[in-house]
C-alpha cells in the first residue's frame, strides 16, 4: 500500500491517506522523490515489544523545498499515519511466538521494523502441598473438623487477592467471639525429621480488632488422626489496616511426624474482626 504524504494544512485541503495502487506500482512509487531532495530519518531503532506499539519517524528534508515523500509498508501488521513531517508506525502485536521483521521504504529510506516473539510464560511450578492456597477456586478443601473446639464466626471467599488478580481471591476470616478465635484447616502427609517451610500473606481490616494466626501441628499418625504431638503457632497483628503483609517461618518435624494440620484463625478483641489470608504454603525444604 503506498502512501503519498504533501505537507498541506489540513485547512486548506483534505490529506489523501490511501492511494491503490498494484503491488508492484507502489513499490516504485515508494521509494520515488525529487532528484535534488535527500531526506533523513529520526526514529526509534530498538525492537518492538510483542504487545505491539505506535513508533514516530520524522521525516526531515535537506532543504525547504523537500516537502513532498512517501512511505510503504509491505506487510499488514504496520499501518502508517502521516501528520506534516512526522510519519506514524502503528505495529500491531505479535499472536506468533517467533521474533518477525519487516522493511519500510519512507522518503526513499529504509527503515527495519523488528518485533519481539510473543513468549508465553509458563506459570510456576506449585511446590506447595496445600490445596488451594491461593483461592482461586473458591474455599475447597478448607473447613473444620467437628473434634476441635472452634469460635464462632464465618469463612468468606473474597475478591481482594493478594497479587491484585482479578482471577483470584482470597478467603476473608471474620470472628464474631472474644474466648476463641475462628478457623479453618488443611491436613497433608508429611515427612519425620526435615525441614518444612510454611506461611502467607495476611492483611486485616484494623490494627486494633484483633490478630491472625498461622499454626501447623504436628501428628504421629498418617490423615491428622490422634491428638496432635507439636504446635507451631505464630501470631501477629497487621501493622497497618488493610495492607497486605507476608509472614514465613520453618520447623524440623519431628522423629515420629507422619502429617500435619495447617490451620488459620482471625482472634477478635472487638468483634467482629475481619483477616483475609492469601498464598498460603506448606512445603519441604
Amino acid at each position: 500500500m503506498a502512501l503519498r504524504f504533501p505537507r498541506v494544512s489540513l485547512l486548506v485541503a483534505p490529506l489523501v491517506l490511501v492511494v491503490a495502487l498494484p503491488l508492484h506500482a507502489a513499490k516504485q512509487r515508494a521509494v520515488r522523490v525529487p532528484s535534488d531532495c535527500s531526506f533523513t530519518l529520526m526514529a526509534s531503532a530498538d525492537a518492538v515489544p510483542s504487545s505491539g506499539e505506535v513508533r514516530v519517524v520524522t521525516v526531515e528534508g535537506a532543504s525547504a523545498t523537500c516537502t513532498s515523500w512517501l512511505a510503504f509498508s509491505p506487510v499488514d501488521w504496520i499501518v502508517l499515519q502521516p501528520s506534516g513531517s512526522q510519519l506514524f508506525v502503528n505495529i500491531a502485536p505479535n499472536p506468533t511466538q517467533l521474533p518477525r521483521s519487516a522493511t519500510l521504504r519512507i522518503a526513499g529510506q529504509p527503515y527495519l521494523v523488528a518485533q519481539d516473539a510473543n513468549v508465553v510464560v509458563s506459570p510456576p511450578v506449585e511446590t506447595s502441598l496445600l490445596v488451594n492456597g491461593h483461592f482461586d477456586h473458591g474455599l475447597e478443601p478448607w473447613g473444620w473438623q467437628d473434634r476441635y473446639p472452634n469460635g464462632p464466626g464465618e469463612a468468606l471467599w473474597s475478591t481482594e487477592d493478594a497479587n491484585g488478580s482479578a482471577a483470584s481471591g482470597s478467603i476473608l476470616m471474620r470472628s464474631t467471639g472474644t474466648t476463641r478465635g475462628f478457623q479453618r484447616l488443611q491436613c497433608v502427609d508429611a515427612e519425620s525429621g526435615v525441614i518444612y517451610a510454611y506461611g502467607g500473606v495476611v492483611r486485616a481490616a484494623s490494627r486494633e480488632g484483633g490478630q491472625e494466626a498461622i499454626a501447623v501441628l504436628e501428628y504421629d499418625q498418617p490423615a491428622c488422626g490422634g491428638d496432635f504431638t507439636r504446635d507451631n503457632e505464630n501470631r501477629f497483628r497487621a501493622n497497618a489496616p488493610l495492607t497486605w503483609q507476608r509472614y514465613d517461618f520453618r520447623f524440623r518435624t519431628g522423629a515420629s511426624t507422619r502429617s500435619l494440620l495447617f490451620v488459620i484463625a482471625s482472634l477478635a478483641a472487638a468483634p467482629p474482626f475481619d483477616a483475609w489470608f492469601d498464598d498460603l504454603y506448606l512445603r519441604r525444604e
